[in-house]
């Protein structure tokens, strides 16, 4: 859960905290939200500058009082580094262990040169948007003259492919119960404006407990809450992102999309674990997207199970994109709705299945404190502080 003064409002003093089956975060006030083009682009400039102090179109207080209320230890307080991910591009992820805070959090880094502003401010954005106890929450973020840094919630359970693949795939009780986490937490981000785009099985990771969290908004888009796109004549976006296997059929062919790509690579997500494969799949990349646009039917070869057969059948339709949800709430197995918002509220509740947690980095972070410090990202005084401005 989030600290006091990182709740979604932006209101320091808000004490809200979000409860698994409890109500979400009331509605912000309309006067506080600005949706000013010219504003947004001014941030991008700026935040493109290196060592401009960029002022944030979104925040209701003052710069100072935001870092006041974000920062909550030294800059630089990160001991002993594990690189999770690096990338040709520039791009890392890495684990840290927080000194101050006494917690493990991710560090993702991207270098000023080679990434693109305008996405990272949005993946910015989308972090501060959502508040879930499923979705890895923004600690901080920062910027030097060389990297862009962003600072997450860490889960360290270890990724939900390693758990497929050491189990040779979920039995349906325990396939269903990550998907019915991780459609809640999906239904959050549409609520609060925010496409993920890239639901798969590696951005979908254990935590200490066994739950499934949401991960990397790399992909991410920001929208109006109110203003969903695709709906009620709302322009669709046009971004063309993802991985393929998981693209919906809408983002293949680059038709324009909405929320229902995300419910789509939830569909092939629990394809995966239920089969250690993907519903759609080839050797050949233009043969796997012809497959996922055209008329294919998705393979679901060894998949029994009535209740998941009906929600995978709801999630994949390609013709009704913006149904794909409320299909899959409506999927009845015996006079029962196996998917409904009901059953993923008791998903956040209910005791999660055992699992193993050698396949996550638990043991690393039991050690964590007893190692020399390593930060990816180290500071200097107060006057110098490459937290502030981002």
């Amino acid at each position: 859960m989030r600290r006091r003064g990182r709740c979604v409002c932006g209101n320091p003093d808000c004490d809200w905290q979000p409860v698994p089956g409890g109500p979400g975060h009331p509605p912000r006030e309309r006067d506080r939200q600005q949706d000013d083009s010219q504003a947004w682009d001014e941030e991008v400039r700026r935040f493109w500058t290196p060592g401009a102090r960029i002022s944030d179109p979104f925040a209701s207080q003052s710069q100072s009082q935001s870092r006041r209320s974000s920062l909550s230890g030294p800059v630089g307080s990160f001991s002993r580094t594990l690189t999770l991910a690096s990338k040709s591009n520039g791009q890392t992820t890495e684990l840290c262990f927080d000194e101050y805070n006494e917690e493990a959090v991710v560090v993702k880094s991207y270098s000023r040169d080679r990434c693109y502003p305008a996405a990272v401010v949005a993946e910015r954005d989308a972090l501060r948007q959502v508040n879930h106890p499923l979705i890895a929450s923004l600690v901080r973020t920062a910027k030097d003259d060389a990297r862009i840094y962003i600072v997450t919630s860490a889960a360290l359970g270890g990724p939900l492919y390693k758990h497929i693949r050491a189990a040779n795939g979920f039995q349906p009780e325990r396939a269903l119960y990550y998907a019915a986490q991780t459609a809640d937490a999906l239904a959050h981000c549409h609520e609060w404006g925010v496409l993920h785009r890239d639901v798969k099985a590696s951005n979908v990771v254990l935590d200490g407990d066994g739950r499934a969290v949401l991960v990397d908004f790399g992909a991410t888009g920001v929208f109006d809450r109110d203003r969903p796109p695709g709906v009620d004549g709302e322009p669709k976006r046009e971004t063309y992102c993802g991985t393929p296997h998981a693209m919906a059929p809408e983002m293949v062919t680059r038709s324009g999309h909405g929320c229902g790509v995300d419910w789509w690579s939830l569909g092939v997500l629990l394809v995966e674990m239920l089969k250690v494969d993907w519903p759609f799949s080839d050797d050949d990349p233009n043969e796997l997207l012809r497959k996922i646009r055209g008329d294919d039917e998705p393979n679901l070869d060894g998949i029994s199970d009535e209740g998941a057969l009906a929600v995978i059948d709801a999630l994949l339709t390609k013709r009704k994109p913006k149904k794909r949800r409320i299909l899959a709430e409506r999927a009845y197995v015996g006079g029962t709705a196996v998917f409904s918002q009901d059953v993923w509220k008791i998903s956040l509740v209910s005791p999660p299945p055992r699992f193993a947690p050698e396949l996550g980095h638990l043991g690393w972070l039991d050690g964590a404190s007893d190692v020399d410090p390593s930060s990816p990202v180290r500071g200097g005084d107060d006057d110098d502080d490459p937290w502030a401005g981002f």
